[in-house]
């Protein structure tokens, strides 16, 4: 878990979110599973707070 989790951090700053809200988004939209849905849509909500640090 804690390699998904780098890999998922080290994406956000050299990629930004876009890609991961896309996946996030996804779960929502299908609604299969309620739990998964709640939990994606808090973590749109954090990714929508992101902001990331100006490259020096």
């Amino acid at each position: 878990m804690s390699e998904n989790v780098e890999e998922l951090s080290q994406e956000i700053k050299t990629e930004g979110t876009e890609r991961i809200s896309d996946i996030l988004r996804e779960i929502v939209a299908e609604g299969v599973v309620p739990e998964e849905v709640e939990r994606a849509k808090e973590m749109l909500d954090k990714l929508s707070e992101y902001k990331p640090l100006a490259k020096v």
